[in-house]
């Protein structure tokens, strides 16, 4: 049986495949908490653009619509 078609997982040892879920578990948790601070920093940005309150929550929720809208569009052009 060739290396090439053993799955990959089978050929990573154990080290190996800790690190790749920590990295991954790593990656995930950055951006969850990216995606909420600016939940939590509403006030400062509202001061900082000089905008309302309402206006900063509008934002956010585009930016939520984006990433709703644009995950499933990003896996699916990267499983082609």
């Amino acid at each position: 049986m060739s290396s090439s078609s053993v799955p990959l997982a089978a050929r990573l040892s154990p080290r190996e495949r800790t690190l790749i879920l920590l990295a991954l578990s790593l990656g995930g948790f950055a951006i969850g908490t990216s995606e909420f601070a600016s939940m939590g920093l509403m006030l400062e940005i509202s001061r900082g653009l000089s905008i309302s309150e309402t206006q900063v929550g509008h934002l956010i929720s585009a930016y939520a619509v984006g990433v709703v809208v644009g995950a499933p569009v990003l896996a699916f052009a990267g499983a082609v």
